[in-house]
């Protein structure tokens, strides 16, 4: 039975149970009443399939996992054994990932309807319906089993992603990515994943740009910006006054 609760703008989702799913289909379980503000009006989320069911929680998960994590590889699997996944599942861990099995019609729900304040709701009207996505980038990702590694803004580094690459070549292409989302926005497909795994982690990138500076700037540029902001507010002032000097001067 699914156990994990996630949150939708602050809220925390029901729990979808294999027992519910009983009740539902008997007759037996019946909607939790409507919750009521301050000013006793009744308020309950509306989606179009009941909030405890397994589609809502599936397409609540997706977001939660797509808005919640910088990185997130998609990848496609073959004949996985069950030792074969604890093993993968195992290796993505210790990287700082998780991997997470999708359906891809669900995927594609939440997808299409993702600039909607809540994908899994009613489109009712023109306005709600000028906000779905028909062509939505990551789409073209969905085809096959699917599955998504999501990493957190700590473990999401080229280096994590170049040892995925290694470890899923080794297996025979056991899995394979196909497709990547970074920082949200952008969509990278499987040579722009492979090209992303070879860039240099962000401290390396600093050390980078420092050096730049010092050789195109000089070493006093790069000294007052590492000082603290009092120290640089003196700095920035000294020469705001000089440059005043220098205009009233006959």
């Amino acid at each position: 039975m699914l156990r994990s609760v996630i949150a939708l703008g602050g809220r925390p989702v029901p729990q979808f149970t294999a027992q519910r799913a009983l009740q539902t289909a008997q007759g037996q379980y019946r909607a939790p009443p409507a919750r009521r503000t301050a000013k006793g009006t009744p308020q309950q989320r509306l989606t179009v399939k009941p909030l405890d069911s397994r589609k809502t929680y599936l397409i609540d998960l997706y977001r939660s996992l797509l808005e919640g994590s910088p990185l997130v590889l998609f990848v496609h699997y073959n004949n996985l054994l069950k030792s074969e996944d604890h093993y993968f599942r195992d290796q993505i861990a210790q990287l700082g990932g998780q991997l997470t099995k999708v359906r891809n019609a669900l995927l594609e729900v939440y997808l299409r309807n993702s600039r909607r304040e809540d994908p899994c709701s009613p489109v009712v009207g023109s306005e709600a319906r000028g906000e779905l996505i028909a062509r939505h980038p990551l789409l073209p990702l969905l085809f096959g089993p699917t599955a998504m590694i999501t990493f957190d803004a700590a473990a999401a580094a080229p280096q994590s992603v170049a040892k995925l690459l290694r470890l899923f070549a080794a297996s025979g292409h056991k899995l394979f990515v196909v497709g990547a989302r970074l920082d949200g926005t952008s969509v990278l497909d499987s040579a722009g994943v492979a090209q992303f795994s070879t860039l240099p982690s962000r401290e390396q990138l600093h050390a980078q740009l420092v050096q730049v500076l010092n050789q195109l700037s000089g070493v006093g540029l790069v000294q007052t910006l590492q000082q603290p902001s009092s120290a640089l507010y003196m700095t920035l002032r000294a020469h705001e006054t000089a440059s005043k000097d220098k205009t009233t001067e006959p």
